[in-house]
């Protein structure tokens, strides 16, 4: 397969910051359990040329002494028909592209509250995305 059959032919338009929640507790125990909360909702547009992916994260101890959370929306924009359609791309490949941001931001909002710096770690999408529905549907 050459490099132009390999080519999505999709692009990011647009990643921004639509929602930042931020909070602690005085006091923080020595040791924390971390959980976190993931939400993607994937939209694509009348003439499916466009796609808005919205991730949704927060991190926070199971105590709940803070949290840190956030929404990045990217948008991402299809020229011409690839090997991949924006439906497909919006599964694995738009989240991922936005996990980094989340990453910087999970990151620094850490070292602000002063809690333990937070570095979260390169994800493999396919296993985050299936453990995050799992946990979705043991909530509901």
């Amino acid at each position: 397969m050459s490099d132009k059959e390999k080519n999505t032919n999709i692009y990011i338009e647009q990643i921004f910051l639509i929602k930042s929640n931020c909070f602690r507790t005085p006091k923080l125990p020595k040791e924390l359990k971390i959980d976190r909360k993931i939400n993607i909702l994937n939209k694509l547009t009348k003439d499916k040329d466009k796609l808005l992916c919205e991730f949704e994260f927060s991190i926070f101890p199971i105590t709940k002494e803070f949290e840190i959370g956030c929404t990045f929306i990217g948008i991402f924009k299809q020229t011409e028909k690839g090997n991949i359609t924006l439906e497909e791309f919006s599964k694995f490949n738009a989240p991922a592209l936005l996990y980094p941001y989340i990453r910087e931001y999970v990151s620094n909002m850490s070292l602000r509250l002063q809690v333990s710096p937070l570095y979260l770690p390169p994800e493999n999408f396919s296993v985050l995305l299936k453990d995050a529905e799992e946990k979705h549907k043991q909530e509901s």
